[in-house]
């Protein structure tokens, strides 16, 4: 009997030691499980904790006369290292496995956070699901969480920090108002680009001297090509009675000549009086050629010749102004008028041929560029082209390319695009611009300084060229980054964020290297935008440089926990995402 009293006291000793080292290799375990959690490793805390259960389970199992199985399924104090065995059980435990659970591995970091903070940010987050539960006593039940789907991530996750960044709460805010002091959505940068232009900052911005500035809108030449309409006649007797009588009048009398070119805006190759109305300048030509006074003579002959080009007889004009002596000194004054008649008349071949005759280089320039629009109105973009090449007007040539891929862009994008290419942007007037980029479906943004809006216009036209032409993307791209330099610190905002979102599309090393230089100035918003936008490029390298520029200027754990959903959001690896803010994500205990 005391031998077998004393085996039995050795066995239940023997026991009781090893039933107390399977559960101190669990507080072990349970320690292991916390430092993986902190550390990130969210399905390692919960594969480890769950060893932790089973290693206790099986301590009640094996040994079920211990003194520590005993305690384990009778005493709520027992602690389990610095929680208690009970806590565990109830939140501890089953919150692990939730956070470890490969459904939330998109936001995992922001399901944590929402799994230790209190029971109404709990609901507050079951609620922004639309999930059930929705009620604090149905929080209880872990597996009413398994539903969850990543698609509303984000807004799950803006409303956690929300709730649990809190005013008074023990993590401290970024500032005052919150959410608006460091980033927005992670994913608005890259969701939003286009729209990401401030709407009202040019109270306070002045225009800057810049290396290119934009150059105004050409000064037009004579007006644009109109319809030829005449007002009607009143009296057509009484008219041609008074146009006979100018023309007997025109030897010696100089003002009759000057009433005959007035009449003779009254009259076209369509008006019933032109028949009569030409038998007329007939007259008066041959009576002013008979004035003695050379200088009323010359005086009346113009007249009469203009009269003649403004009724259409403009060939007839130009033969007399070619065959008379009297004409040498009066000839390229006439032959504007002519020139411009016959625009106006719709006759371009042959207004062109007498602008080529003009002597004047800087009128014949200024005609050359007044045909180029005239063509360009009519769709003619070769010719209108090759006249603003003859006026050495490089801004002209640029607007009628701009005009042209605009007329294309629906039809054929593919030559709209090779057509822009090899616009110079240089002295594009900002209307032309505006109406290409509204065909684009780009609109433009309200209340900019005008050399800030040619910025943002060069920009957006760099961003449409940079998949199909990178080089013609950087002509355009350099322009807009020069007027940013000199930008206000508001504008220079919206415009860097463009270079670089441009950039990353054309040369993301590039990219990296611009927002480097701009440390400080862009915000981390864009930066994790950035960071995303290389990710959704399979540029990963690139994206962890964007990452780690908006780590640096994190200044909370709630900073740092954005730039975490952000990485985890683009798919980044968990040790990288620790390796650059494990020290500054909050710990959950």
């Amino acid at each position: 009997m005391l031998a077998g009293a004393a085996f039995f006291m050795c066995s239940c000793s023997d026991g009781n030691a090893s039933a107390n080292a399977d559960y101190v290799r669990a507080v072990e375990t349970l320690e292991k499980s916390f430092a993986a959690f902190n550390g990130g490793d969210f399905a390692g805390a919960a594969a480890l904790a769950q060893d932790v259960e089973d290693g206790i389970r099986a301590v009640v199992k094996k040994y079920p006369e211990s003194d520590i199985a005993l305690k384990i399924v009778s005493d709520p104090n027992l602690h389990l290292g610095d929680a208690s065995y009970a806590d565990f059980r109830k939140s501890i435990l089953p919150n692990f496995l939730l956070a470890g659970d490969g459904a939330f591995a998109d936001f995992d970091v922001a399901w944590a956070i929402a799994l230790f903070s209190d029971d109404a940010a709990k609901v507050a987050f079951a609620e922004c699901l639309g999930e059930y539960p929705k009620t604090l006593a149905s929080m209880k039940d872990p597996s009413a969480f398994k539903k969850i789907s990543s698609a509303g991530g984000e807004k799950i996750f803006e409303k956690i920090l929300s709730d649990v960044f809190r005013e008074g709460s023990a993590i401290p805010r970024a500032a005052a108002n919150g959410e608006a002091s460091f980033f927005g959505s992670p994913r608005a940068a890259v969701l939003n680009a286009r729209q990401a232009f401030r709407s009202s900052q040019a109270q306070n911005s002045k225009p800057g001297k810049v290396g290119a500035q934009p150059a105004a809108t050409p000064a037009k030449a004579p007006a644009d090509v109109k319809p030829q309409t005449l007002p009607p006649m009143q009296n057509s007797e009484k008219f041609l009675a008074q146009a006979q009588k100018d023309a007997a009048m025109a030897s010696y009398n100089l003002e009759a000549s000057a009433r005959i070119l007035q009449a003779s805006k009254l009259v076209s190759p369509s008006s019933a009086e032109f028949g009569e109305f030409s038998k007329c300048l007939d007259t008066a030509l041959a009576n002013a050629k008979k004035i003695s006074s050379k200088k009323l003579r010359l005086s009346a002959l113009k007249n009469i010749i203009l009269a003649m080009s403004q009724t259409g007889r403009n060939a007839e004009a130009l033969a007399e102004l070619a065959s008379n002596p009297d004409c040498a000194g009066m000839r390229q004054d006439c032959c504007c008028v002519i020139a411009e008649n016959l625009i106006n008349f719709g006759d371009l071949k042959n207004a062109e041929a007498v602008v080529e005759g003009l002597e004047n280089a800087k009128i014949r320039s200024m005609f050359y560029s007044h045909l180029a629009r005239v063509k360009l109105s009519k769709n003619d973009f070769e010719g209108a082209y090759l006249s603003a090449q003859k006026a050495n007007d490089s801004a002209g040539a640029s607007v009628v390319m701009l005009e042209q891929a605009l007329h294309l862009w629906n039809s054929d994008n593919k030559k709209a695009l090779e057509i822009l290419a090899n616009v110079n942007p240089q002295g594009l007037p900002l209307e032309s611009l505006n109406l290409f980029l509204a065909k684009a479906g780009i609109a433009a943004p309200k209340n900019l300084p005008p050399h800030i809006m040619y910025a943002d216009r060069y920009l957006e036209i760099a961003s449409l060229l940079a998949p199909a032409d990178k080089n013609a993307a950087l002509k355009w791209l350099g322009l807009g980054a020069l007027v940013a330099q000199n930008a206000g610190a508001k504008d220079a905002e919206f415009l860097n964020e463009k270079i670089c979102r441009i950039l990353i599309e054309i040369k993301s090393g590039d990219a990296v290297a611009y927002a480097s230089k701009l440390r400080g100035k862009i915000p981390a918003r864009s930066l994790l935008g950035f960071a995303e936008s290389c990710v959704a490029r399979g540029d990963k390298k690139t994206a962890l440089e964007f990452f780690r520029m908006a780590s640096a200027v994190c200044q909370t754990q709630k900073d740092a926990v954005k730039v975490a959903f952000s990485m985890q959001a683009s798919n980044i690896e968990k040790q990288e995402i620790m390796k650059l803010l494990g020290g500054r994500l909050p710990k959950f205990k």
